[in-house]
């Protein structure tokens, strides 16, 4: 409960305390490969992030507090670097 409740409540306190601006939705193309990477990550990781974290956190094992370690690092990481890009609109054109 400590992990779904940290997920919902901490995403809402930083979004409110950061001010962070309203994120408009990615176009179908940038979605669907993004989808595609998630099922490939999960197979290559033996697990869902999610998974992971309830059940591996939960049954105290070291490799799934690696894999959310890695899941949350590569997830602030990759929010870093896209959200310091221009939108990517020439497809549209």
């Amino acid at each position: 409960w400590a992990f779904l409740l940290g997920l919902a409540g901490g995403g809402a306190f930083f979004s409110w305390g950061l001010a962070i601006p309203h994120i408009e939705i990615r176009h179908p193309s940038v979605l669907i490969p993004a989808g595609f990477l998630v099922g490939f990550g999960t197979v290559f990781g033996s697990g869902s992030a999610s998974g992971h974290a309830v059940v591996g956190l939960g049954r105290r094992s070291r490799r799934s507090f690696a894999a959310v370690f890695a899941f949350a690092f590569a997830g602030m990481g990759t929010v870093m670097i896209t959200s310091h890009l221009p939108p990517f609109t020439w497809w549209l054109e």
